[in-house]
């Protein structure tokens, strides 16, 4: 199935939110309704692999369960910050790749 992660109606965080409690309700069990970056996540990882979130999360678990696993433990976890702060610190890295010779 094709899924976009563009939304439509009102409210787009709510929209894309409910596209993923009908695609993947185990992965929307788990992320607020208004966390709008890991909605659009997992709605990316659906579009783009083909596999539900939920899906890739359980398979890792039985990976390592079977002891394919590098580690014992795992821990999935993202970090949020504001798109200006992101674009600031990645604009500082790319003028000191340059300053070190990137180009």
């Amino acid at each position: 199935a094709v899924v976009s992660t563009q939304s439509t109606g009102n409210d787009p965080a709510l929209s894309n939110y409910e596209k993923l409690k009908a695609i993947d309700p185990p992965s929307a069990e788990v992320i607020h309704p208004n966390n709008v970056r890991r909605i659009e996540r997992c709605l990316e990882i659906i579009r783009d692999l083909g596999v539900k979130r939920s899906a890739l999360i359980q398979e890792l678990q039985e990976e390592n369960k079977r002891g394919k696993m590098r580690w014992d433990t795992i821990l999935l976890f993202s970090l949020e910050s504001e798109l200006p702060v992101l674009d600031s610190r990645l604009d500082r890295r790319v003028d000191n790749m340059v300053d070190l010779g990137l180009l």
